[in-house]
């Protein structure tokens, strides 16, 4: 039985002389254990409806605060990602914008990988992460714009994508921005790996929230407090809000072998964009 959990995914085993929900709980009571973790919020939906949610461990292990429906994580991680494709989905709907049309459409500049230069990259692309955008090289040590993309948190979304991604700007490095494919990688394909080849990159979801804030003409987390949240009664999720009362406490997974990079990525979370500020409750 697979469980999605706020911050983490993992595998619980399923015993069918138990009440599922009994081994569930069971199971992530150990997780926090095993993984280690200060906290575990999961939740099952069924037939569209919250079925069952529960909090497990504390807001912040000095004080032994416990997590409670009221604990906010402080951001959301990855599942913005579902956000930014939602929104951009949105925008599909109303025929303003077009899946496989060249993103230099919308952004105002060209964006090409210079391995596959005769290829547009597309919204398409973005949303599959087969555009070979490369968050590897921007977010982890040694390259050297992860130090500047964490450290500059003042920039604006607008700010952060027309300085490292236009190639006009004098910060831009296309070879830093694109990962080139090792041959192995895409030995069955006949053709350049755009749009076939998948990277997981978070630069995908920044582009994919500036195209949103170029076609509507509103900040990103604007059109979304506005067309999403707002919308579903997420009455609790947010970019910006002011601060809940129980904020959860950031620990680094220091005993995990993705520790150094997850570091990086950590200080780039409150940085603009598709992880500017986000918050959320459980029940949201």
């Amino acid at each position: 039985m697979a469980v999605g959990c706020a911050g983490v995914g993992l595998t619980v085993g399923y015993d069918l002389l138990k009440d599922p929900l009994v081994k569930l709980d069971e199971d992530l009571n150990r997780a926090l254990q095993d993984l280690p973790a200060a906290s575990i919020s999961a939740a099952i939906i069924k037939n569209n409806q919250l079925y069952w949610h529960k909090n497990y461990g504390f807001e912040d292990l000095d004080s032994k605060r416990k997590m409670t429906e009221e604990s906010a994580w402080q951001t959301i991680g990855s599942i913005s990602k579902l956000v930014v494709w939602t929104a951009l989905m949105q925008l599909v709907e109303r025929s303003d914008l077009d899946l496989h049309r060249d993103v230099s459409d919308y952004l105002g500049f060209k964006l090409r990988s210079p391995y596959y230069p005769q290829t547009s990259i597309t919204t398409y692309h973005l949303m599959t992460h087969s555009s070979s955008l490369s968050s590897r090289k921007l977010m982890s040590k040694p390259y050297p714009m992860a130090d500047s993309f964490c450290q500059n948190q003042d920039q604006t979304l607008a700010q952060w994508v027309e300085q490292y991604l236009n190639p006009s700007s004098e910060s831009f490095s296309d070879v830093m921005v694109f990962d080139e494919y090792e041959a192995g990688d895409f030995a069955n394909v006949s053709q350049d790996p755009l749009g076939v080849v998948s990277g997981y990159s978070n630069l995908n979801a920044v582009v994919g929230a500036y195209l949103v804030e170029r076609i509507t003409g509103q900040k990103f987390n604007a059109y979304c407090e506005d067309a999403i949240f707002e919308p579903c009664a997420m009455k609790q999720t947010s970019w910006s809000k002011d601060k809940p009362l129980h904020w959860m406490t950031h620990y680094e997974a220091e005993y995990s072998p993705r520790a150094p990079i997850m570091q990086v990525y950590t200080k780039a979370m409150i940085d603009q964009g598709y992880t500017g500020e986000a918050f959320s409750f459980m029940p949201d």
